[in-house]
């Protein structure tokens, strides 16, 4: 596992994403999401306030394909603030990033809201691409799941973002303070061999016995 990934699967656990998340949640009824920049999988999977239309979608490869690019391209424009995009089924999303100093080590994700409200005409615009990426699944159902789509006006879904972006401001000095306590933390070897000197502070001990009592080279 790489550091950055250490990290963030850190704070991912932590109370205070964890209040995050909730209190998001309740507030704005969307999902809430940490992920990493290359994560291959679709953000808000099993998350309690995943869209249901998104939900039908994230089951079947091809429509998944479509949901992962718009990850991507989130992730590959999300580099300063909140970043905004559509799906094809005219579904928002945003993220922001979660720094460690200069390094991008994760993203803050939400969305899966329509900013418009639905109709049948754009349902069908939606049902034809569906069809041409060859999808498949009752479409009546997925019209349900489809109208059942979180709304918000684009001035609520604005102030949503800035929630996210004050959070990921959070994050990320909780993130940095996590990896300078890493950065300067002693290795646990060495606290084993300090151990083990000083308990054979009167013998005559040798740098090849702290090694082989530790296992570790005495290189």
């Amino acid at each position: 596992m790489h550091h950055q990934d250490n990290i963030l699967e850190t704070m991912a656990q932590s109370d205070l994403y964890r209040g995050y998340e909730r209190a998001f949640g309740e507030a704005t009824g969307l999902p809430l999401t940490l992920r990493t920049p290359d994560a291959w999988q679709v953000a808000q999977k099993d998350n309690r306030h995943q869209n249901p239309f998104c939900a039908l979608m994230a089951a079947h490869s091809r429509s998944c394909a479509a949901c992962l690019q718009v990850q991507q391209e989130l992730s590959s424009n999300a580099s300063e603030k909140p970043v905004t995009t559509s799906c094809f089924a005219g579904l928002s999303d945003s993220a922001v990033p979660v720094r460690v100093g200069d390094r991008v080590i994760g993203h803050l994700q939400t969305g899966q809201v329509a900013l418009k409200e639905p109709t049948k005409a754009s349902f069908a615009r939606v049902r034809a691409r569906l069809d041409a990426m060859g999808v498949p699944g009752d479409r009546a159902v997925l019209e349900r799941a489809w109208f059942q789509s979180p709304k918000m006006t684009r001035r609520q879904y604005q102030g949503a973002a800035e929630l996210l972006a004050h959070s990921a401001s959070q994050l990320s000095a909780a993130s940095n303070q996590l990896a300078i306590r890493q950065a300067n933390a002693e290795p646990p070897s060495i606290t084993r061999a300090k151990a083990y000197i000083a308990e054979h502070l009167s013998e005559d001990i040798a740098l090849g016995d702290v090694a082989k009592a530790v296992n570790m080279s005495r290189f």
